[in-house]
């Protein structure tokens, strides 16, 4: 009797054990998880935080993945680089010192009405004409470049800060949809290389496919 009831003991005390450390486990299991395969990014006053997701592919090795839920979109660019969300700029890259020229701008709009001959005759050169004036120098000739194995159309004008010349290339591009993306490029005239192989790598790499899009 006394042996049978040593077993008992024995059985239940391993039987507790076992149940404590159910709980311990299950108390902890996917407590951060996410609802989404892409993280969801906090907004910190007008910035969006950068993403830690990392690349998926072997080809992006080296590769950081900047994206924006609320505009829809995502590009892969160089981990080298900075980058970061703003309501008013959507996406800017920074080529070289971060806050300063030069940098790539990407921004994405739902719905347009216009092609890009309008987009640039009755809506962007009057713009730039109304905010920089006389130190607008030249506007150049509306067209189609090669950017990112694609063809857009776009533009580019020049105009002074105190003494230099700037350049702004704006792209202007039209997807299926009936949405567009603005493609931005500022840099100092005759050192536009590493700005230009940057809104190569963004365009190129552009997608829609993210989580929630």
């Amino acid at each position: 009797m006394k042996k049978r009831f040593l077993v008992f003991l024995l059985i239940c005390s391993l039987t507790i054990m076992g149940c404590g450390n159910t709980v311990s486990v299950d108390s902890t299991a996917g407590r951060n998880e996410t609802k989404t395969s892409v993280p969801s990014l906090q907004k910190t006053s007008t910035e969006e935080k950068k993403t830690s997701a990392e690349p998926t592919k072997d080809e992006w090795e080296g590769y950081q993945f900047a994206f924006s839920e609320k505009q829809g979109f995502g590009t892969y660019i160089s981990e080298d680089v900075e980058y970061e969300w703003d309501d008013s700029n959507g996406l800017t890259i920074y080529a070289g010192n971060k806050g300063y020229i030069p940098y790539v701008l990407m921004f994405r709009v739902s719905k347009t009405s216009h092609t890009p001959k309008t987009y640039f005759a009755d809506y962007f050169t009057p713009s730039m004409q109304q905010e920089y004036g006389d130190r607008l120098v030249e506007v150049g000739e509306t067209k189609e470049y090669s950017v990112g194995g694609k063809k857009i159309v776009g533009t580019e004008y020049h105009y002074l800060v105190q003494d230099t010349e700037v350049i702004l290339l704006r792209l202007f591009e039209v997807d299926n949809f009936g949405t567009y993306m603005e493609y931005t490029a500022k840099y100092v005239k005759g050192e536009g290389d590493e700005t230009l192989a940057v809104l190569d790598d963004a365009a190129r790499n552009y997608t829609t496919e993210i989580a929630g899009n």
